[in-house]
């Protein structure tokens, strides 16, 4: 019984144990830019940089998405401007989860490297890509991930269902012993009991035998 229930709890932590580090998996970092901008080359030149930063590269993917040359970069970059309520201008344009950044200066790279740490961590639970489903393959993988999740769940509380199955079995095993173990000591007294009481009945009735003999 209790290696069948290390067993389970071994399997409950296997199948937990994703969840729990998914929130530190990379993020992406986008940057929508367009050649021949200085401005999205300094961007560029940045983050290239910060890629090979021996903390930082462990942080995030960028992704470039260049707009001039990609009808579908340009227009997945204007519907994420939409989704974020932001009035674009121009490029480069940046997004990290839900924040962006429209431009680009140096200034900036301190609150930029501040957004990317926060996201990766995402302690909050609030970083979302919302860039990820304008591209190639994104709802089916994001179709994919939920049903993981879901087959995830279902097997975590399957397992839970019978860690708790199996530990009432054991106490239910327990309770048993005990019973089992009472009625047999009961039964021992009684027998202990009945067996004193026939021994002085014995005894009694040789001595009333022994008794009468003598009288005779």
């Amino acid at each position: 019984m209790k290696k069948i229930k290390s067993l389970v709890f071994l399997l409950v932590l296997i199948v937990l144990f994703p969840l729990s580090v998914k929130a530190n998996e990379k993020i992406n970092v986008y940057l929508f830019r367009r050649n021949g901008c200085g401005f999205c080359e300094s961007a560029l030149e940045f983050f290239t940089s910060l890629s090979e930063d021996e903390e930082y590269k462990e942080y995030f993917n960028l992704v470039e998405k260049e707009v001039s040359s990609s009808k579908k970069n340009a227009s997945a970059m204007e519907s994420v401007a939409k989704d974020l309520n932001v009035n674009l201008e121009g490029v480069p344009f940046i997004v990290i989860g839900k924040e962006n950044f429209e431009g680009y200066t140096s200034s900036w790279n301190d609150t930029i490297k501040a957004t990317i740490k926060k996201a990766y961590l995402n302690s909050d639970g609030s970083y979302q890509d919302v860039v990820k489903k304008y591209f190639d393959d994104s709802e089916k993988e994001k179709d994919n991930g939920a049903a993981v999740t879901i087959i995830i769940l279902l097997v975590a509380v399957a397992g839970f269902g019978f860690l708790i199955y199996m530990a009432k079995e054991d106490s239910n095993v327990v309770v048993e012993e005990k019973e089992e173990k009472s009625k047999e000591e009961v039964k021992k007294t009684t027998t202990s009991k009945a067996k004193t009481t026939q021994k002085k009945k014995t005894t009694s009735k040789t001595k009333k035998t022994n008794s009468n003999a003598k009288k005779k």
